[in-house]
């Protein structure tokens, strides 16, 4: 269950040519599942945010037909706001064509409201309407850092959309690098850093002894891996191009992608490449810069109300819906049961 094993495992699978799928609500398993197809739909345990409950109460509950059935089914105990959240960044609600946006920012406002029209109204007789506003989807590269954040990678689109113009330039994919001898020297390879581990030198016949180097995993465009070796020397060299290139607000870790020349290396029959030269580097691509929770406000009444009134009325109707919002969102109150009163 380590992170770097399942990324290992991962890679190997589709070495032998099996597509990995993004999760769906209707289809997805705990787990991983293979498809008829020949395919590995991803799994609820993937996402972050999920748990087993949460799980259990989805697959006994489908197939859902739209995202009102699935919050009027779904047990609003076992499934938070922020797990429609993680189904909604994941893809795992692609198919009900609401926008991954408004699902994450008005999923909270939309149980409540329902919650309170189920007490007045009779779903055999009446469509519960949320008043959806009309928004433009996060971009691309907002909605690859967040199902990256959610499930550890990203479907939405392929790295050299996210990365902006970064991996127009041409350089050596891992599929060359894998064909090359050792030593072959690496004039221009660009990747992004998958996970990375620092640790220092412990061989007491080494000259680097006690000193601090990188192992790390990076992939390319095409979505094949490779072990990267940055040695002491080199190690020191590429954290001072790293402060001449962002100063401190970047630093060489995960989700940077990198341009670096180097060479090959081979070992125990491992093929791997060492970088001897940082040329340049792109941040991550960054999450949505909003992402607090959104409400569609009710318009208090203003017939026969004079301005300040209606002003106060509304005030005080924002801050009333503001702390029950926090305790329907703590667990502390349940609309479901309470009394008309």
């Amino acid at each position: 269950i380590a992170k770097k094993n399942i990324e290992k495992i991962k890679q190997e699978i589709r070495n032998h040519g099996v597509l990995i799928t993004p999760p769906d609500i209707n289809k997805s398993d705990i787990t991983y599942k293979l498809q008829p197809d020949g395919s590995l739909l991803t799994g609820f345990e993937a996402l972050k945010n999920v748990g087993d409950d949460a799980i259990k109460d989805i697959i006994e509950k489908r197939p859902f037909t739209s995202f009102d059935d699935f919050m009027l089914r779904a047990d609003t105990h076992k499934i938070r706001s922020n797990t429609i959240q993680a189904l909604a960044i994941s893809g795992c609600l692609d198919s009900f064509n609401i926008p991954r946006k408004l699902v994450y920012l008005y999923c909270s406002d939309y149980k409540k409201k329902i919650q309170v029209w189920l007490k007045k109204h009779d779903l055999k007789t009446e469509i519960f309407e949320y008043p959806w506003p009309v928004d433009k989807e996060w971009s691309r590269p907002e909605l690859y850092a967040l199902e990256k954040e959610c499930m550890g990678e990203a479907f939405v689109c392929k790295m050299k959309e996210a990365y902006g113009n970064f991996f127009d330039t041409k350089s050596i994919p891992v599929s060359e690098i894998k064909k090359m001898k050792d030593r072959d020297q690496i004039t221009s390879m660009r990747v992004e850093i998958k996970n990375i581990f620092e640790f220092k030198v412990k061989k007491e016949t080494s000259k680097y002894l006690g000193e601090g180097m990188i192992k790390a995993m990076v992939e390319d465009e095409f979505g094949e891996q490779i072990s990267l070796t940055i040695f002491p020397n080199k190690w020191k060299e590429v954290k001072e191009r790293m402060k001449d290139l962002a100063g401190s607000k970047y630093k060489f870790d995960e989700g940077i992608a990198i341009h670096f020349g180097g060479s090959v290396n081979i070992y125990e029959e491992e093929i791997g490449v060492v970088l001897n030269s940082l040329f340049s580097f792109s941040p991550p691509p960054q999450k949505p810069k909003n992402l607090k929770i959104q409400k569609i406000s009710k318009k208090a009444k203003t017939d026969d109300i004079d301005t300040s009134e209606s002003k106060k009325l509304s005030t005080a109707e924002e801050m009333i819906s503001d702390l029950e919002d926090d305790l329907f969102e703590g667990g502390f109150i349940d609309l479901e049961n309470e009394n008309e009163d």
